[in-house]
């Protein structure tokens, strides 16, 4: 497509119109001077050659572009999570951490937490979207948007419970675009609640 729209600046037409007047000029060079009707074929020569060079620039710039293209749109970001397990007591309060690399904003994409196969908390559309999340969740989660401006985003997981621990995955889509991390969240108390009931029962 790109060279049949440079067909007409390349004058790739003309070349039959010239290519016999080219090979006067060649044979008279052997041994007869150069005649009016030589010189004007030579020059439009010079103007074959001189198109065919605007031509060939123009695919050299077309083809560097093509090569640098897939730079652009592949490799937008990268998902962060903590290496280490978030650990959190019993009752309390859990801040599940996740952000872009490099940063930016993450307002106009998609996140959401899952654990295992449960929605645990969605953003879409630039608002929290509770329709499809686990009853489980319901009323107990929060995404903190303080810092989304610069790609971070952390889910707040209020009255934690036991089976609140596990493997949490962060995804974050930016249309055909997505990439996710896995983290993990332990809950401690469990000895300490047991305590107290076998204490209660005595």
């Amino acid at each position: 497509m790109v060279l049949g729209m440079n067909r007409p600046h390349c004058a790739l037409g003309r070349r039959n119109e010239y290519e016999s007047e080219w090979r006067g000029i060649l044979k008279g060079s052997s041994g007869s001077s150069l005649h009016k009707r030589d010189l004007v074929s030579f020059q439009g020569v010079m103007e074959i050659l001189s198109s065919l060079g605007a031509c060939l620039s123009s695919i050299l710039i077309v083809f560097f572009l093509f090569l640098m293209m897939p730079k652009v749109v592949l490799g937008q970001f990268s998902v962060i999570v903590p290496a280490e397990p978030i650990k959190v007591l019993l009752g309390g309060e859990a801040e599940l951490p996740c952000y872009l690399s490099p940063p930016q904003s993450a307002q106009h994409m998609e996140v959401a937490w899952l654990q295992s196969t449960q929605l645990v908390h969605l953003y879409q559309d630039g608002k929290d979207q509770f329709g499809d999340q686990a009853p489980d969740y319901q009323g107990r989660t929060e995404l903190v948007r303080d810092a989304i401006a610069s790609g971070n985003v952390i889910l707040k997981i209020r009255d934690v419970r036991l089976l609140d621990a596990g493997k949490y995955t962060c995804l974050i889509a930016d249309g055909f675009y997505q990439e996710q991390a896995d983290m993990e969240l332990k809950v401690l108390g469990k000895e300490l609640g047991l305590g107290l009931g076998m204490f209660v029962c005595i």
